[in-house]
């Protein structure tokens, strides 16, 4: 995975906007002098069928306009296609149900071509980063740092949502089930700073809780939705 450090949390959240909408991302930031943008990567069957999802729907529409227009025969790009057909929704079971048959066919051919996808939760990636992480700080500030930052597009997945991250090893130490469960790991492995989570969005099975009950779901962690002068950089 690709590893580039940010002066600024500014810096850090163009590099977040320059992804796809609705990207799950992650911002370490250490002691507000270094940042480092992780994404969460689905799986190589979640991934092909993002890419159905996106065929589909591009050649409903172009179905679309060829019923509405028989007699033009100009090639357009997608875009245009979407702009002629303004305020077009495709059928949601029919899209779906194509969508279904495409992907094991796309699934197959990228087996086939041997492409893989190291797939994986933000959390993940950050904490198998880490030493790269202070590496690259110690290089800067030539001393280990004491206070770290953590910004999520949305709070860390837990054991009873639906497919929490799964346990991993990094540098001989277990990490369990579920990134909240990590990051508590994570953090009594780095006693010596001090750590915030600002997230911007609640996931899963946290959706249900209000602040202080998200709160009261972290003890031992300051945990808190970002402020209005970091949700206005995304």
């Amino acid at each position: 995975m690709q590893f580039r450090p940010f002066d600024t949390l500014s810096e850090a959240f163009v590099r977040v906007r320059s992804r796809p909408p609705r990207t799950i991302y992650l911002i370490l930031g250490l002691e507000g002098a270094r940042y480092y943008v992780f994404f969460s990567q689905p799986d190589l069957g979640q991934l092909m069928n993002r890419l159905a999802t996106q065929k589909v729907g591009i050649n409903m529409e172009i179905e679309e306009l060829k019923r509405l227009q028989p007699d033009d025969d100009h090639v357009l790009l997608p875009s245009q296609v979407a702009q002629r057909l303004a305020g077009f929704n495709a059928n949601h079971n029919a899209r779906r149900a194509r969508t279904e048959g495409l992907t094991p066919h796309l699934l197959e051919q990228a087996q086939a071509l041997g492409v893989q996808q190291d797939a994986g939760h933000a959390e993940m990636f950050m904490i198998e980063s880490w030493r790269r992480c202070v590496d690259d700080f110690m290089m800067h500030r030539h001393r280990y740092p004491k206070r770290g930052e953590i910004f999520l597009s949305h709070t860390p997945c837990r054991t009873s949502d639906d497919q929490p991250s799964p346990a991993m090893l990094v540098d001989g130490r277990n990490y369990p089930t579920s990134c909240r469960a990590k990051l508590y790991t994570f953090f009594k492995a780095n006693p010596g700073i001090r750590w915030k989570i600002w997230y911007e969005l609640r996931f899963g099975s946290a959706e249900q809780l209000n602040d202080t009950e998200l709160a009261s779901d972290f003890p031992g962690i300051e945990i808190a939705r970002m402020t209005p002068d970091v949700l206005h950089l995304i």
